[in-house]
């Protein structure tokens, strides 16, 4: 019962951050990252906690998943603004080197399709955009972790049944 709250009250931390983040992708993204750092802070304490408490060391993961919430979250409440140009500049990277590949294995097939030769020139300008442009790289940056946010929300708050589901087991006498 206790698992079951702390993972609805982790995820919905998780989709309020994510709601926040829509709302208003430019103005409060340093906030939200360290929001998330206190989180990752605060969930890889209670991960530790769990472990160490019902001893499951080796079998789960939770006391190295533990430690390394713990480290992201201290990296991220101290160096919000730095992870917040280093995750524009990762997804800039990603966008551009995603959309030349692809461009590349699109242009040596016979039979393609404009539509997604379209869509991967779009990526390719949207990644040079966001790493040239510091106000689209803040307002997409905070969109798009936003949307992660609350995936990861539901997430969390949906694997609760699944894990329920998986213990269930009719003994046969």
């Amino acid at each position: 019962m206790k698992k079951r709250i702390i993972k609805y009250i982790i995820g919905l931390v998780f989709i309020v951050g994510g709601v926040m983040l829509l709302i208003k992708p430019n103005s409060g993204i340093n906030t939200i990252i360290s929001y998330i750092g206190a989180v990752l802070f605060a969930t890889g304490i209670l991960k530790i906690l769990y472990a160490i408490f019902n001893k499951v060391y080796v079998k789960d993961n939770s006391l190295f998943s533990g430690i390394i919430n713990i480290v992201f979250g201290i990296i991220l409440l101290f160096n919000s603004e730095g992870t917040t140009k280093f995750i524009s500049v990762l997804l800039a990277t990603w966008l551009i080197l995603n959309s030349v590949s692809s461009l590349f294995v699109l242009l040596n097939l016979k039979n393609v399709s404009a539509r997604l030769l379209g869509m991967n020139v779009v990526k390719l300008l949207l990644g040079i955009m966001i790493l040239t442009t510091p106000v689209i790289t803040w307002v997409f940056t905070g969109i798009f972790v936003g949307i992660i946010l609350i995936f990861i929300g539901v997430y969390i708050i949906a694997s609760y049944k699944e894990e329920k589901s998986v213990y269930k087991v009719k003994v046969k006498k």
